[in-house]
């Protein structure tokens, strides 16, 4: 009790200290209305890379007993990526390839006393077709789904040349996995007005202008919910992001560097991930698997909600619910589920310091079957708790520091056997820069 007293009060003596730093944060934090108004842009990116890549490495060692060891590696890869995506207010869609082949050798070589000669070939084929469609089609109502395809051809050859054996194994795992679901309602990713909000604060502080309009503020959004697509597509992203942003607010861009780097740095600044608004959804999933234990079918159902209080306090729900049976004969299992429980507070305390904290339940059941030879009350359940609470703070460059706590309750039973365990761990570190010099 008194340990969790103590973290209680270090927890709200660093937010005071944090509180106490001087801080360029939002000016009025509770005018969300530019956040509540916000729309997902209508872009796009599309990529495709062939990438190869090798290694020839050589290991030699000699050991007191004077036994040596000498190992060869080599490996050469091959891996094409194509990717393609599209997002809206109305829809997302994704789709992705990846083909990853890989070939290895090796040989180990130990002499005296232990004398061993091996040589290993490895081929690998890994294959992954994903495609995945989030689209609304009247008003809040929206139809999900998602498609992966998964390919594993494993083939590895060893050959003992001090024994004359050898050995090979051949492994292949084929995956089709399809969700398919529906619901209403709508979370947005809001994360790019919060920065656009910090931007136009920090932009105010070096250029004495009016403040941004409503269609200002939602192009400046939009802009930087496209700055990742801009990083895939372009080698040199920064030049064609800023010079695309400052064309579209109609404003003329005649900033030195460092007032340059001054307004990028609102992507380093802690305001974690803001989502707002609420959904339901469910639907079902089907699982194919050449090994026929591995088949399932069921169903899930969610519900999401994210409230942002004002531009520094957010808080969230998130409650995912599974249902499955197997499709084989051969399993014991009559069916198994879970029930999955996510609370989450978000709290900006400034523009360096962030707390976050969630609260997380995970129950899992799973039923055998009456007829295997388990009786029909044989059954494994667990219900898992955490809290999590982390803090972390940034001044300049002189001081980092952060502090995590976790709280775990385990509560579990197997077979006809019950067991509970409890955990509490606690990190922090500190670091501070005495002085650097560049020279």
């Amino acid at each position: 009790m008194k340990n969790r007293i103590a973290l209680i009060m270090l927890f709200l003596g660093f937010a005071n200290i944090a509180l106490s730093q001087t801080s360029i944060g939002f000016k009025n934090p509770e005018n969300i209305q530019s956040l509540l108004s916000y729309r997902l842009p209508t872009w796009g990116y599309s990529t495709f890379i062939i990438s190869t890549s090798g290694e020839v490495k050589n290991d030699d060692a000699k050991y007191s007993n004077d036994a040596t060891n000498q190992r060869f590696h080599s490996n050469l890869n091959f891996d094409p990526i194509f990717v393609a995506y599209n997002e809206s207010d109305n829809s997302i869609t994704s789709l992705s390839a990846r083909l990853s082949t890989n070939f290895r050798y090796r040989r180990s070589k130990t002499d005296p006393p232990a004398s061993e000669d091996r040589k290993y070939r490895m081929f690998n084929n890994y294959l992954d077709l994903s495609g995945k469609l989030n689209r609304y089609y009247h008003k809040d109502a929206f139809f999900s789904g998602e498609l992966g395809i998964h390919s594993r051809y494993e083939d590895t050859n060893t050959e003992y040349l001090t024994s004359s054996n050898t050995s090979n194994q051949v492994s292949r795992r084929n995956i089709l996995d399809l969700r398919i679901g529906t619901g209403i309602g709508r979370v947005r990713d809001v994360t790019p007005m919060v920065r656009t909000l910090r931007f136009q604060e920090r932009f105010a502080a070096i250029q004495n202008i009016p403040p941004f309009n409503d269609t200002q503020l939602q192009f400046l959004a939009h802009e930087i919910a496209k700055r990742s697509g801009y990083e895939r597509v372009y080698d040199r992203s920064d030049k064609y992001f800023w010079k695309s942003l400052f064309e579209g607010i109609g404003v003329e861009s005649t900033l030195s560097p460092y007032e340059i780097y001054y307004l990028s740095d609102i992507f380093k600044e802690n305001v974690g991930v803001r989502l707002e608004g609420w959904d339901i959804s469910g639907g079902v999933t089907w699982n194919y698997s050449n090994d026929e234990l591995d088949r399932r079918l069921g169903g899930y159902g969610q519900i999401r909600w994210y409230k942002n209080l004002n531009l520094n306090h957010q808080i969230g729900v998130h409650v995912l619910g599974s249902l499955f049976n197997p499709l084989s004969d051969q399993t014991s299992i009559e069916y198994l589920g879970g029930i999955n429980l996510i609370l989450s507070y978000l709290w900006v305390i400034s523009d360096r310091v962030l707390w976050r904290s969630d609260y997380l339940a995970y129950l899992d059941y799973t039923k055998y079957k009456e007829e295997t030879r388990h009786p029909s009350s044989y059954k494994r359940e667990s219900l898992m708790q955490g809290l999590n609470s982390d803090i972390s703070y940034y001044i300049e460059d002189n001081l980092r520091f952060f502090i995590k706590a976790n709280v775990a309750l385990s509560r579990q039973e197997v077979f006809y056997s019950k067991y509970q365990t409890d955990r509490f761990a606690l990190s922090f570190g500190v670091t501070f820069i005495v002085d650097r010099k560049l020279k």
